[in-house]
């Protein structure tokens, strides 16, 4: 009774939305061909769009994400397909009907034949009075929301927040999920398995560390069991081309950078939104050769462009190391600053300027730190900003100001910072405020 129910609330809904307002024209990112890797099978992933009507922001980004992964599919002489496209819940902002029919218009206007539509609800903006709506995300997809499919013959696990567990899971959820992945790993022991919940795990990816706050600790010893599974998430909103969006132990987590703001974690202080935080838009490209070799390529939305690229070949180890956070952090080295800031005095104001650092392999400057001192080596202004790594394109300068100083000589040093700790040595200049 429901399905016809919300089915003819769609309908009715979509008569007057796209009368009202015209279906939105969207271009997806351009993915450059490579003949190396064959895929096999193809989908693209995604979370967090935060729709709440028709044609606004979040629709036009999963507009975006459908058709980033029909250019990939028709750049690709050998393999022109987009087998599925995933949805990794908080895919609206309220939970009400009218977002969910808003989503569904969009889809169903840009999906293709050939393409499985598949989606998962979280517990937090995918609720509505109460409940979460997963009858809603049913008739987006045309699956449960709690869902097994196997496409091209690979697995593919979606698991929802539960309506009535305070929790956000029922026991009987992580149950079927524990038996699900058993059967896909019994049917395909040397294939990845897929496996799509909201929230990240905990102490997996960044955004799920504990000064995060983003993480659960549902999944951790089921996956854990099964090194062939992939895991995607989101909810956290952190930049999914970070190096440590992509994590390795006895399974693999990724997080997937959603479809809406940015978020970061610094200096333990979590929740950080920089000023170009709406402008966030990240969705994976992901791909499988005969050599069940994965992968992901990190894609910028709006500035459609591919970010990064992650290569996982090891997916039946049962401890990785490849993409391990403790491995890569002993690995890393440190930025590299070859240019001494650049100080502009205006008055008893100082711009310094200060030419990007160079970030060692699969590694991003994440921050930069600049400490000004006076003449007695008294610090007068200590400053950080983002390294911009999660812009395209990067920009050229960093810039700091510093305010209202004395008359007298002053040091300026910069700091940049990876992803994974290593510091650069400082360069400096002197100046003089008169």
């Amino acid at each position: 009774m429901f399905r016809k129910i919300f089915s003819l609330f769609v309908s009715l809904f979509m008569t007057i939305a796209i009368g009202s307002t015209p279906m939105p024209e969207v271009t997806g990112t351009a993915v450059p061909y490579d003949g190396s890797f064959k895929p096999v099978i193809r989908f693209v992933v995604s979370s967090d769009s935060h729709v709440n009507e028709f044609a606004d922001k979040g629709c036009v980004r999963i507009m975006k994400m459908l058709e980033t992964g029909y250019n990939a599919a028709q750049s690709d002489p050998e393999y022109g397909k987009l087998d599925a496209a995933v949805l990794v819940g908080d895919i609206t902002d309220s939970g009400k009907p009218t977002a969910f029919a808003s989503i569904k218009a969009c889809v169903d206007n840009t999906l293709r034949d050939g393409t499985d539509f598949m989606c998962v609800v979280a517990k937090s903006h995918d609720s509505y009075k109460g409940r979460i709506s997963r009858s809603y995300a049913s008739q987006i997809s045309g699956d449960s929301a709690d869902f097994h499919k196997i496409i091209n013959g690979y697995h593919f696990i979606g698991i929802s927040a539960s309506p009535t567990s305070l929790k956000h899971y029922t026991k009987k959820q992580l149950k079927w999920l524990d038996a699900e992945l058993a059967k896909a790993v019994a049917d395909k022991p040397e294939q990845p398995v897929f496996v799509f919940q909201h929230e990240n795990i905990t102490n997996t990816v960044y955004g799920s560390y504990t000064e995060d706050g983003w993480g659960v600790e549902f999944f951790t010893e089921i996956l854990s069991k099964y090194p062939q599974a992939v895991d995607f998430s989101g909810h956290s909103h952190y930049p999914a081309n970070d190096p440590r969006s992509i994590w390795q132990g006895a399974f693999t987590a990724i997080n997937d950078g959603g479809l809406n703001y940015y978020e970061f974690t610094i200096d333990g202080q979590n929740v950080q939104h920089p000023e170009s935080s709406s402008n966030m838009a990240h969705m994976l490209l992901v791909e499988v050769d005969a050599a069940n070799r994965v992968r992901v390529r990190v894609c910028d939305l709006n500035a459609e462009a591919v970010m990064t690229e992650y290569m996982i070949d090891n997916i039946t180890e049962p401890v990785k190391t490849k993409y391990a956070h403790d491995t890569r952090h002993a690995n890393a080295t440190a930025p590299v600053l070859t240019s001494a800031p650049e100080v502009s005095v205006n008055g008893s104001d100082a711009a310094i300027t200060v030419k990007p650092a160079t970030a060692g392999k699969d590694d991003v400057v994440f921050i930069y730190r600049v400490n000004v001192t006076n003449s007695k080596g008294e610090v007068v202004s200590s400053q950080k900003s983002l390294g911009d790594y999660y812009k395209n394109p990067i920009p050229q300068d960093i810039r700091f100001t510093v305010g209202s100083l004395n008359a007298g000589n002053y040091t300026v040093s910069v700091v940049a910072e990876s992803a994974w700790g290593p510091q650069s040595q400082p360069v400096t200049t002197s100046f003089t405020v008169k």
